[in-house]
Order: C-alpha cells, then sequence, then structure tokens
C-alpha cells in the first residue's frame, strides 16, 4: 500500500510544478511587457519635450504680447521688466514689439519719461542678449528720438551688437564727427556720448573708423576722452604700424604728437615698431620747425625717456644731434640744466662711440670755462663724468684726470676719481 501512494503522488506533484512554472513564466513576461511600455512611453516623452518647450517660450512672447497691448504705460513697463527675467534669447521678440509701440506713440509724447524709459530699457536688453535680428528696428528709432540718454542706451547696445553693414557704419562715423565738432564749437553736448561712440566705434573696428577717430583725438583738450579715444583706436582692425608710420611722414608736429601717444598705448605694436615709431618722432620734432615749440620740446624728451628706458641704440645719432643743440644753448644760459642731464643719461646707456666722443668734448669745453674762473653747474659736470665712466671710453682720462686740478667742488673730483678706475684700456 505505503508502494502505491508513493507511486500515485508524483505526477500530483509534478503538475504542481508545471502550474507553478506557468505562473512564474506569466508575471515574468508580464513584467517584461510592462517594462517596455514604460521605457516607450519615456522615449515618446523626450521626443516631445523639445518641441513642448519651444511651444512655451512661443506663448510665453504670445502671452507678453496679449497683456502688452491691453496695459497703460506704466504697466507697459513693467511687462518688458518682468519679461527681461528670462534668459531665453526668442523674448526679444517681444522687445521689438515694445520698440514697435514706442515708435507709433513717440510724436505724440516726445518727452513723456515713462515712454523713454521704456525705449532706453528695451534697446539695453536687445544689446545685451546679442539679438542682431532687432538691428534695423532700433537703427530706424536712434535717427528718430534725438533725446540724449536713449542715443546713448542706443550706442551701447550697437556697441555690443557689432553691426557689418557698412552703410551703417558710416552713418555712425558720420554722426560721431557731428558730435565732436559740436564739442569744440562750443555747443552744448553730452560728454559720456561722445565716449559712447568712441567706445562703440574702436569695439565695431572698422578700418574707416581709424581716421575719424585719429581726427577728433588730435584736436581734443579733454585727457578723458583722449584717453578713451586712444583705446578705441587701439581696437581698429587696421595695420596700426602703417597707419601711424604714414601720419609721421607728413612730418606735422600735431599728429607726430598724436600718433606717438597712440602708439605707446596699442597693445598691437611690436617693440621693434615702438622703437621705428619713436625714431620717426623724435626726428619730426628735431626739425627747425618744430624744435622751438613746446609740443616739440615735450616729444623730444617723451622720446629721449623712451630710449632710455629700452637702451634703442639705432637713435644714437638723433640723440646726439639734439645734445650738441642743447648743451650751445646750456653755455649760452639759454637752457635748463635738467633737461641736459636727461639727455646725457640717455647717451650713457645707448653706449655708442659717437656718444662718448661727444661727451669727451663737452667735458674739455666745461673744464676750459671753469679754468677760466666761469661758474659751472655740478648736476651737469656730474653727469658728463658719470657717462664718460659709464662708457669707459679711455680717450675721456685725460680729461677726467684735469678735473681734479681744477677749482670744482670736491663732489666732482671724486666722481672723475671713480670714473677714471672704470675706463677700459
Amino acid at each position: 500500500m505505503r508502494e502505491c501512494r508513493r507511486q500515485q503522488n508524483p505526477p500530483q506533484m509534478k503538475y504542481f510544478v508545471n502550474m507553478s512554472s506557468i505562473v512564474i513564466f506569466f508575471f515574468i513576461g508580464t513584467f517584461t511587457c510592462m517594462r517596455r511600455m514604460l521605457s516607450l512611453s519615456i522615449s515618446v516623452f523626450f521626443l516631445l519635450a523639445v518641441p513642448l518647450r519651444a511651444q512655451s517660450i512661443e506663448a510665453q512672447v504670445l502671452s507678453y504680447q496679449n497683456s502688452f497691448a491691453r496695459a497703460n504705460l506704466d504697466t507697459k513697463f513693467e511687462l518688458v521688466k518682468d519679461a527681461a527675467k528670462s534668459q531665453q534669447v526668442e523674448i526679444c521678440q517681444f522687445f521689438l514689439t515694445a520698440l514697435d509701440y514706442v515708435d507709433s506713440v513717440y510724436e505724440f509724447l516726445p518727452t513723456d519719461e515713462t515712454l523713454l524709459q521704456l525705449a532706453r530699457y528695451t534697446v539695453t536688453q536687445i544689446g545685451n542678449r546679442g539679438y542682431t535680428a532687432g538691428l534695423l528696428k532700433m537703427r530706424l528709432l536712434f535717427l528718430r528720438i534725438q533725446e540724449e540718454s536713449f542715443q546713448e542706451a542706443c550706442i551701447r547696445a550697437f556697441q555690443n551688437l557689432k553691426p557689418t553693414d557698412t552703410a551703417f557704419i558710416s552713418e555712425l562715423n558720420g554722426q560721431f564727427e557731428a558730435l565732436f565738432y559740436k564739442s569744440i564749437s562750443g555747443q552744448a553736448y553730452s560728454p559720456s556720448l561722445l565716449k559712447a561712440y568712441a567706445e562703440c566705434l574702436g569695439s565695431i573696428g572698422n578700418r574707416n573708423s581709424f581716421q575719424v577717430l585719429f581726427k577728433s583725438l588730435l584736436q581734443s583738450n579733454d585727457e578723458s576722452y583722449k584717453k578713451t579715444c586712444t583705446e578705441a583706436i587701439s581696437k581698429i582692425k587696421v595695420d596700426i604700424f602703417e597707419e601711424l608710420v604714414t601720419i609721421l611722414e607728413k612730418r606735422d608736429i600735431f599728429s607726430s604728437w598724436t600718433a606717438f601717444e597712440i602708439a605707446q598705448g596699442s597693445s598691437t605694436i611690436s617693440e621693434y615698431e615702438l622703437a621705428q615709431i619713436t625714431a620717426l618722432s623724435l626726428s619730426v620734432a628735431l626739425d627747425t620747425s618744430n624744435i622751438q615749440s613746446q609740443l616739440g620740446t615735450q616729444l623730444i624728451f617723451k622720446a629721449i625717456h623712451l630710449l632710455t628706458v629700452h637702451k634703442w641704440q639705432h637713435c644714437t645719432d638723433l640723440v646726439v644731434q639734439y645734445f650738441h643743440r642743447l648743451q650751445t644753448d646750456f653755455r649760452r644760459g639759454n637752457a635748463h640744466a635738467m633737461d641736459l642731464v636727461t639727455v646725457i643719461n640717455c647717451m650713457a646707456v645707448l653706449r655708442s662711440k659717437t656718444s662718448s666722443n661727444s661727451l669727451v668734448v663737452f667735458l674739455g669745453l666745461l673744464n676750459s670755462d671753469t679754468e677760466k674762473g666761469s661758474a659751472y653747474n655740478e648736476q651737469v659736470v656730474l653727469a658728463v663724468i658719470k657717462a664718460l665712466g659709464e662708457l669707459g671710453d679711455n680717450n675721456a682720462f685725460d680729461y677726467l684726470v684735469y678735473v681734479d686740478y681744477l677749482n670744482y667742488s670736491e663732489r666732482i673730483k671724486q666722481a672723475a676719481r671713480d670714473s677714471i678706475a672704470r675706463l677700459k684700456w
């Protein structure tokens, strides 16, 4: 009996195992199907997300436009400020709607401050976001509304948008030039608007703006404006070295001074190019017609200072040429001692044979004057003696030795002994 029961149980167990397997397979299949359905749903969601977002900003713009159309002026301004919180560039389409409104009502409200605030704020937002599609509308409104603060807001926006239309840039050049001549003719003008123009033209970088900016820099006496203009010129997309050389070759002292100033402030000019411009500037300043002028003298000493710092030896002949003129004037009582000392110090660092020969001769003349009982200038004599020691030219030996026998101060005599010790044999 037991054996029979053992033989009857296995079929039931087998049936139970088969049913369990079916249930497990059913749940596994159902779960797999649900997982696939879920993956498909997620994929569809992400495929639809982009157009939904696109529709969202379009709906947002449309909503602002509808609200703007029904609102009073104060509320219109608030709507524009609220829209500016959006970081999406598409919101600029709404800003163009606001500019259309300003254009349509300006003739009725030309002095309304809220309208002007709305206009300034809107063009600023368009400029900050680089929305070049708004350039034409801004350009037309800029020509129509002559209020200075709005004009400046437009110019700042143009600076960010960097238009490439040559006709538009020519307009800006002309407007800038007209405003500048207004400023120097004694008429009322906005200094901040003039600076904004200069900065804008520099950022745009069109080569046709170079001469316009240069002319204004040349004629201005406002140091703050000149600095702004110099920085703007340095950004213009031209071979600035060639442009400045062309100006210097005209040998006009005023233009040469300005060209030299620009060269010193330019980050695009190499040291070699600056050396060439310095030599040309010094040459212009040494012209007979220029050397007597105050500006010519200023240019000479600025150039000599630069030569002393950089030790550009190719300018030695020009420096020595000026030294001969200056030392003659000094001995006649027509030149300042410190001017002569400045040139002597420059000759010392240039380390040329021409410099040392000229200084040896000059020390001989100073010794002769002192021997005759003439008064001497200690600063000048010391500068010559120290320069000869720096140059180490042994041709100076006899003149340096002779110093000890003359009625010089002990300080000068000690300097002569120190320089003798530095001579090269």
